[in-house]
């Protein structure tokens, strides 16, 4: 019946595709790859409930089909926290709106398309368990490290995530709020009370054509900004960063629209505000809660995201509330990184809830900008909305400063590279130990130590494996009928729930080894239930003998030589040998190698904000003001130098410091090494010095500010594009008074092994080179002997006497004719001998003389196109910085003078001709070639910052006027208060 049997197979073929779409649908609710996960404790299947979390940190929001009465699979969930016993599933869905830039830019707001997408039920996992007190069990923590080869302990960094910004995010993992792991005891509250007077920062202009707003300029500079933002508009619109050349787009920073966030003041301040109320519909639409990326880089997001939405609320008179109510919800997702025992934060928070809800500690080698950079954006958070934990939480941090300040190996300033661990190096407890965990104030974590615990899900999968080789062994060694080996293997581990795996037959004799059998001989300890308790997973006195291999790597697998005790909240623990952490504050992560002191990048915005906090705060925290003249000072003995110019320019840059400890000398004193370095992020000085020494009445600062800024100014000037490079080093004048171009030591500088390099061309035979003939080198014939084989004495790692093998007869063959060749024709003619070398038939080559100085010096400028004055180039580079452009604004602002006018629309229309391209600007590769290479990158900080300060230089000087605002590193505009 072939009719019959095609339609069967039809009919199977239909139900394996359903079955298979089923299958596929199904296995779609699985929310990420599970090697992203830790192990977890997961002892208990989860019920349902109404009890929710509190405090900060993070949540699981999952998709998977639950019954009332069906229990989840382990890959399906996500572990919230190590200590949980309970969890509650409750459900909730999320809207999902796209929002797309509206098809004309002049008119109206952007539309919004809600996506007709039903969202699935989820299952939001959160803790019911209550904040721990002071007298709390300790909580398991990441091991600590005290190595100096370990590398920067950072997150991803920036990296490109390709999504759509109008991705569903109704299956995507969401953060939430959960309990603190180490709550602080008391929040320090924001300064209140009159306010400090505070000296006028701004020159006071009178009216005058120079003055006011030069309008020409603005309207070219406008015009640039707005080309720019057309293109992200166009061609970017809710991602990160445009790629200028080719209209692409990039997501560095978590694909929260970056640019749009950090452009939005800048809008407002062009007069952009039909775009700035189409950018703010798009952030009403953004989800902080969830992300592409797995950690959150905290020292960017802050100033760039967070800076940005509060600038955006401040600048725009708080009409539009959405803003405020943004940051406020970023501003909870980042405050769970300030969650471990000494509240100095993650720099590269694990948002996901399984990594969130574990406890953590910051990292051993944090970057000190990333660390010191986020005060202004916390404060003024604090200040916006009342809630003064924002404060506290940056407050700790400069406390953790100052008390390190002079302590240093350059007291005063901080490395580059920061121990925010709040951990010593590990050390030994005494056996039986108790200690109850600190219960997160960073004032009080000194007071007792925390350690590491292993899940207790772990755990017990890993006695189980250690008990089933045990039974493995014994079974093997059994049916081998070695019954004396098979009673060697004898006891259990104990089980960390408290019950014990089987129990297998002592030895009758504890004399017996295994070393006959290869085996290992070790101890294991098992629990007596008459005598201990099952909280805890100790070990028993009586010995067993082991000869499994697996059993001892398992078990340090495992433990890595610790003991492990199960968490019991309310109850203290008892450690033998554990690693601990000794308290320390913040240190040192270079403990036997150089430090860097610097005020270029990574260290950077931590001295910036330390005089813009104290205006923040109207004066009113002179701590700010005091660590900042003690940094300044030693900055201006240390780091300040004036490089060698060739139209001998009064200017200043700041260099680099590599501090070592001389570990050899009983007084272990410090060795200095000195780096005359430039870079175009230390440009930001010259505004930092001036508007300072305004504040605090330091008019020499403000000189050395002016001076600073002249040199970036200088830096644009010599170079072919009129562009300053990102880093390069300079010649550093003995002198900062007096310094003249000295041109036999700049070439000294640029060529300094000219000496040697001219002894190693040996002069000795250079007269007699002419009178040497080119003759054939006579051939010295000499003997050679055979070597008589010999047999040498034997050693024991050789063969016996005994031993030695006998050649076997060979086998019979036919008779060897030495006239074979000749008869067949085929024998070689031998060359006839000579007692010459012969001639060579080529010319041999003779190496070009060395170069002399001049020569070599002429080259290298010639080929490294190095400007004078420069002795290298590092960094050719330039990606659209503004730090030049910062001080210069700066320095009109203070001064009043129109000089800083005219360099600024110097270095401004030199960028912009170089720098256009279809789409927006983009970065070059060479600033030391006019037909340079265009990088297809653009980052948010040129429509943030750049042109932000190029049109600021030109408007008028007392519209945002710097005695109302103060700028964060990000140029974001804060309102100061008082």
């Amino acid at each position: 019946m072939p009719g019959r049997t095609r339609r069967v197979r039809v009919i199977a073929l239909a139900l394996f595709s359903f079955f298979a779409i089923v299958l596929y649908t199904r296995s779609g609710s699985t929310i990420e790859d599970y090697r992203d996960y830790a192990e977890r404790t997961f002892e208990k299947s989860l019920g349902r409930g109404g009890a929710k979390g509190s405090g900060v940190g993070g949540g699981a929001v999952i998709p998977p089909d639950l019954g009332s009465d069906k229990q989840l699979r382990l890959e399906e969930v996500e572990i919230t926290t190590s200590t949980f016993r309970e969890a509650v599933v409750t459900t909730s869905t999320r809207p999902v709106a796209k929002v797309a830039p509206s098809t004309t830019k002049a008119q109206g707001l952007p539309q919004l398309e809600a996506l007709k997408t039903t969202t699935s039920t989820v299952a939001v996992l959160t803790t019911s368990a209550t904040p721990s007190s002071t007298s709390s069990a300790y909580v398991g923590l990441p091991a600590i490290t005290d190595d100096d080869s370990i590398p920067d302990e950072r997150g991803e960094g920036k990296v490109n995530v390709d999504i759509p910004y109008d991705r569903p995010t109704s299956s995507a993992i969401h953060w939430v709020s959960m309990t603190e792991h180490f709550p602080v005891s008391s929040t320090i509250q924001l300064p209140t009370g009159k306010a400090s007077s505070i000296p006028a920062i701004q020159h006071k202009f009178a009216k005058s054509a120079n003055s006011g707003a030069d309008l020409d300029r603005l309207r070219v500079i406008k015009a640039a900004a707005v080309h720019a933002w057309s293109g992200y508009r166009e061609k970017a619109w809710g991602h990160d960063e445009i790629m200028p050349l080719s209209g692409g787009y990039k997501n560095p920073f978590n694909a929260w629209a970056a640019t749009l966030v950090d452009t939005l003041d800048t809008l407002w301040i062009l007069g952009m505000e039909a775009e700035f109320e189409e950018a703010v519909e798009f952030v009403a639409t953004i989800d902080f809660t969830t992300s592409p990326r797995k950690d959150i880089p905290l020292f960017e997001t802050t100033i760039r995201y967070l800076g940005g939405l509060l600038a955006a609320y401040d600048i725009s008179g708080s009409k539009h509330t959405v803003l405020l109510d943004k940051a406020l919800e970023l501003g909870e997702i980042l405050y769970g990184a300030f969650d471990t025992p000494n509240r100095m934060p993650k720099t590269y928070y694990l948002w996901k809830p399984a990594f969130a809800s574990q406890p953590k500690r910051a990292e051993s080698r944090v970057v000190l900008a990333e660390l010191g950079s986020l005060h202004m954006e916390f404060t003024r958070l604090a200040q916006l909305t009342g809630k003064p934990k924002f404060y506290d939480a940056v407050a700790r941090i400069t406390d953790e400063l100052q008390a390190w300040q002079n302590s240093t190996r350059l007291p005063g300033m901080w490395p580059t590279l920061v121990d925010a661990s709040g951990c010593g190096k590990p050390g030994q407890m005494d056996h039986g130990a108790t200690f109850s965990t600190p219960g997160g104030d960073g004032y009080m974590s000194t007071e007792q130590p925390v350690r590491v615990e292993i899940p207790d899900k772990v755990m017990s999968q890993a006695e189980d494996e250690v008990n089933r080789k045990f039974r493995d062994a014994q079974e093997k060694l059994a049916k081998a009928g070695d019954a004396r080996t098979a009673d060697g293997i004898v006891g259990t581990i104990a089980k960390s729930d408290g019950s014990k795996a089987p129990t297998y037959d002592k030895p009758d004799s504890d004399s017996y080894t295994a070393e006959r059998n290869g085996g290992i001989v070790g101890k294991i300890h098992v629990e007596d239930d008459a005598s201990h308790s099952n909280s805890k997973r100790q070990l028993d006195d009586e010995p067993a003998r082991v000869r499994t291999p697996p059993m001892k790597s398992v078990l340090h697998n495992i433990t890595s030589g610790q003991e492990t005790t199960r968490q019991r909240s309310g109850s203290q623990q008892s450690l033998s040998g554990a690693d601990v952490c000794i308290p320390q504050g913040l240190g040192s992560s270079n403990r036997h190698s150089s430090e860097g002191f610097t005020l270029a990048g990574m260290s950077d915005s931590t001295y910036e904000y330390l005089p813009k906090m104290w205006l923040m705060l109207s004066g009113q925290v002179d701590q700010y003001r005091s660590m900042y003249e003690t940094s300044m000072n030693v900055v201006r003995e240390k780091l300040l130098y004036r490089p060698m110019t060739k139209d001998n320019r009064d200017i200043l840059f700041s260099g680099d410091l590599d501090v070592a400890v001389n570990h050899s000398s009983p007084t272990k004193e410090t060795i200095e090494t000195f780096k005359a370095v430039g870079s175009h992020l230390v440009c930001f000085t010259g505004g930092m010095f001036a508007m300072a020494g305004k504040l605090f009445d330091r008019p020499e600062d403000v000189e050395i500010g002016r001076k600073l800024t002249d040199g970036c100014i200088w830096a644009y000037n010599v170079t072919a594009t009129g562009i300053m490079p990102e880093d390069f080093f300079l010649v550093k004048c003995a002198d900062q008074k007096k310094c003249s171009w000295n041109e036999t030591l700049y070439h000294e500088v640029l060529d300094p092994y000219h000496l040697q390099r001219a002894q190693a061309a040996d002069p000795h035979y250079e007269p007699d080179m002419p009178v040497l003939p080119a003759v054939p080198v006579p051939a010295t014939p000499w003997a050679a002997t055979p070597a008589t084989p010999t047999v040498p004495d034997l050693n024991k790692r050789q063969l016996n006497a005994a031993d030695i093998l006998v050649p076997a007869p060979s086998i019979a063959s036919v008779a060897y004719d030495p006239n074979i060749r000749e008869v067949a024709g085929t024998s070689p003619e031998k060359p006839p001998q000579t007692n010459t070398l012969p001639e060579p038939p080529y010319a041999v080559y003779t190496p070009p003389p060395p170069l002399s100085h001049e020569e070599f010096v002429a080259q290298k400028i010639e080929a490294e196109r190095l400007p004078a004055g420069f002795k290298s180039l590092t960094s050719r580079a330039y990606i659209l910085r503004p730090e030049a452009i910062e001080s210069v604004f700066y320095m009109y602002r203070i001064t009043g003078e129109q000089y800083w006018r005219d360099r600024g629309w110097e270095m401004f229309t030199a960028i912009q001709g170089i720098t256009r391209t279809t789409w927006g600007n983009s970065a070059i590769h060479d600033v030391t070639q006019v037909a340079t290479e265009q990088v297809d990158s653009e980052e948010s900080f040129w429509l943030a910052e750049t042109l932000k300060y190029f049109y600021l230089l030109f408007d008028e000087p007392d519209k945002w006027s710097l005695d109302e605002w103060v700028l964060n590193t990000e140029a974001h505009f804060f309102r100061r208060t008082g």
